[in-house]
């Protein structure tokens, strides 16, 4: 008797991506860590000049600090030129964040696909430049609610529910279809994917004092989303083999293993009994009949 394969348990957060990402990250590690040098050094060139530009004209960003005479307000240090260079940096660094974090994403579905990569396709997430925009701007309410309402645990949970969106958003889905797969892939497992997400975050800490480091560990960021992406959301329902139940007995007990139940046994449907028939019988010819002449 063959035994048909039912869908298995629902999917689930890896800690095995972390070393897969890595290895993704060695097949093309120098691209990887070009692509990501250009993108901060054109952040740091634009973010650092508007800075240098307002302190060069005679416009300091704070006020000197007694600090034996601290102030009420936390943003009494600051001068109006602190807040004009924000608001510049802002409106500057949102579209140059969205282009860059299209292009770096899609590097990272093209690497997970087995895809060849190439510094090109840094420069490739114009299309995706006004999802990424409203992604990252529902993503900082989200994130300043979730460490203000549950500590650093709620910052870590709802990094951990919208990470793959951002892969789905290089593949050119919508921001409200993005965040509804990625809430509904990672929710059957959200406490795993969170501690994933603080794992992931100790080891990106780490390497933030090192220069080098730190060139392995954005990229790797970047393949873990792409990867939850794939696992969680765009890759197919794993198939186990199904519980058979002795005969009679239903309902089977849980497969411990794979935690499903095998469907009813489909009852045995025999054809209706067909009753024998008949043949008619011919009446003889009656006396007003006159028998045919053959010809």
């Amino acid at each position: 008797m063959s035994i048909n394969a039912y869908p298995g348990p629902l999917r689930r957060v890896n800690f095995g991506w972390i070393n897969e990402s890595f290895q993704l990250f060695q097949r093309d590690g120098w691209i990887w860590a070009f692509a990501v040098f250009i993108y901060s050094a054109i952040g740091g060139v634009i973010g650092g000049g508007t800075e240098l530009a307002f302190v060069l004209t005679g416009h300091p960003l704070t006020y000197p600090v007694d600090p034996m005479h601290p102030s009420l307000s936390p943003f009494a240090m600051f001068t109006p030129a602190y807040f004009q260079v924000l608001g510049i940096n802002t409106l500057i660094g949102l579209p140059l964040t969205g282009f860059f974090m299209g292009g770096l994403f899609r590097m990272a579905n093209k690497s997970v696909r087995g895809q060849p990569l190439d510094i090109s396709d840094l420069f490739s997430g114009g299309p995706t430049v006004l999802s990424f925009i409203l992604l990252y701007i529902v993503f900082g309410i989200l994130l300043y609610i979730g460490f203000g309402c549950g500590l650093i645990f709620g910052g870590f949970v709802v990094m951990s529910f919208l990470f793959p969106a951002f892969s789905l958003l290089a593949d050119g889905e919508g921001v409200s279809s993005a965040l509804s797969k990625s809430f509904n892939g990672v929710k059957q497992d959200w406490l795993q994917a969170t501690a994933l997400t603080f794992v992931f975050c100790l080891l990106y800490i780490g390497t933030g004092c090192c220069i080098v480091p730190i060139f392995v560990t954005i990229p790797m960021g970047f393949i873990i989303s792409a990867l939850a992406c794939r696992d969680l959301i765009n890759g197919p329902a794993p198939q186990v083999q199904a519980y058979v139940a002795p005969p009679g007995s239903w309902p089977p007990p849980p497969n411990v293993n794979a935690n499903v139940y095998s469907p009813p046994p489909a009852p045995t449907v025999w054809p209706p009994k067909s009753e024998p028939v008949e043949p008619a019988e011919t009446d003889p010819p009656t006396e007003h009949e006159e028998p045919s002449e053959q010809g």
